[in-house]
């Protein structure tokens, strides 16, 4: 804990372009961490929340983790994917993604067969959904994602 009058020693972030997929990329360095950042310095977030028909939760998990995986392995402009559950309600989810621009979103991730895939298991296994809305944001880069 902080005693009044200390002060915190920062890194300085220091900032340089890169080329990635076509698109202007900065990189980001804090101490010795390298992090990719969007042009500009606007990440694309989206925030997925949605629910599913009682019970279905674990058919639309199963559905979902081949995409997880790929996305995790072979998506280098998605930062984060996660699927996160509620606490409250079992069958209630958010899905939290962040990506280097909104055209890699549209482009390359919507287009991707794991992706349409995914859709298309959803459907054949009879999951429902009750509830869906998709939000999306820009990161205005104040706080942090991981430490």
């Amino acid at each position: 804990m902080l005693q009044q009058g200390q002060r915190i020693a920062c890194n300085p972030i220091r900032t340089a372009s890169v080329v990635n997929f076509g698109r202007a990329i900065r990189t980001r360095a804090i101490g010795n961490q390298y992090t990719e950042m969007a042009s500009g310095g606007k990440v694309y977030v989206v925030l997925v929340k949605g629910k599913v028909k009682e019970g279905q939760a674990a058919l639309f998990e199963k559905c979902f983790a081949p995409l997880a995986q790929h996305v995790t392995r072979n998506e280098p402009g998605c930062w984060s994917y996660q699927l996160s559950w509620s606490d409250t309600d079992p069958d209630s989810f958010i899905i939290f993604e962040r990506y280097v621009s909104k055209e890699y979103l549209e482009d390359v991730h919507w287009k991707s067969e794991p992706f349409l895939q995914f859709r298309k298991d959803l459907e054949e296994n009879g999951v429902e959904w009750v509830t869906k809305d998709v939000t999306k944001y820009y990161e205005t880069g104040a706080g942090f994602m991981s430490r």
